[in-house]
């Protein structure tokens, strides 16, 4: 009635897209106690309307998530704002899901709360995609903290992201420090100029890789001779391209046995 819609059948075809639209919904009273599940929440949760109206729906909740859940539905109802809330969703058959909760107040004409109306969003895939990837982030920091040679991961401009402890040791400079340089900062004058030239074929697309062997200069001003494979690593929707340097120190070696404009190419 309060919709526009007078005759029982209107209310009835209202009904119909309520139940089949794909996403589980739900309406409550001004005082948060639930009145309307449509089918799909029931089908999902195995709940009967009876069994889920009021407080009943309180049973598909996670235990360790019901309290925090029903805080935040409490701060919405005294607020008289939206929310939204993440906790894990009981299904029929007992598994639970991640799921995104929201809720919405529908004030009447005179400006107080008619009902709330919400959704329950499914968020398992997207959850064990982002555990996937924090774990796959957490190796990835091993191999980095942990290599035997030197990591250091540039933007496009060369300037330092990222830089393992075997890097800082071989160029004497603090991770911090190296923030505030590039890596043709900490590259030898000699051979800048033959890095900047591969460093533009790379990115140009002229090059997947290349490995070279160059002096880089030592924050105390030694020398060192490193052997570097440079690579450009794809970006992602999270990430942006960026470029990836492997660095041995060689310096123990006789040195480069041929160069190419002061830098051996390899």
């Amino acid at each position: 009635m309060q919709h526009g819609f007078e005759e029982s059948g209107d209310v009835q075809d209202i009904r119909l897209v309520v139940d089949t639209i794909p996403t589980l919904a739900w309406s409550a009273g001004p005082d948060g106690s639930a009145q309307f599940f449509n089918q799909r929440w029931l089908d999902y949760t195995g709940l009967s309307a009876e069994q889920a109206l009021g407080s009943g729906w309180q049973v598909a909740i996670h235990p360790d998530e019901l309290p925090r859940i029903l805080e935040t539905f409490r701060e919405a109802l005294n607020s008289v704002k939206p929310y939204e809330v993440e906790g894990r969703f009981r299904r029929f058959d007992g598994e639970f899901r991640w799921f995104l909760f929201r809720g919405s107040p529908l004030r009447d004409r005179s400006g107080k709360v008619a009902k709330w109306y919400g959704t329950n969003t499914d968020l398992e895939e997207r959850k064990r995609a982002e555990e996937a990837l924090r774990k796959s982030e957490e190796r990835w920091r091993s191999v980095f903290e942990n290599s035997a040679i030197g990591v250091a991961l540039t933007d496009l401009n060369g300037h330092f992201l990222a830089t393992n402890h075997v890097f800082q040791a071989m160029v004497g400079y603090t991770e911090e420090e190296l923030r505030a340089l590039d890596l043709l900062d900490v590259t030898h004058e000699e051979y800048r100029e033959a890095n900047r030239v591969l460093i533009t074929e790379l990115l140009e697309g002229n090059r997947r890789q290349f490995q070279i062997e160059k002096k880089y200069r030592r924050k105390d001003g030694n020398s060192i001779w490193v052997s570097n494979n440079v690579s450009l690593v794809p970006g992602t929707e999270r990430v942006a391209r960026f470029i990836m340097a492997l660095s041995e120190d060689i310096t123990q070696r006789n040195g480069p046995k041929k160069l190419y404009s002061g830098v051996r190419v390899i």
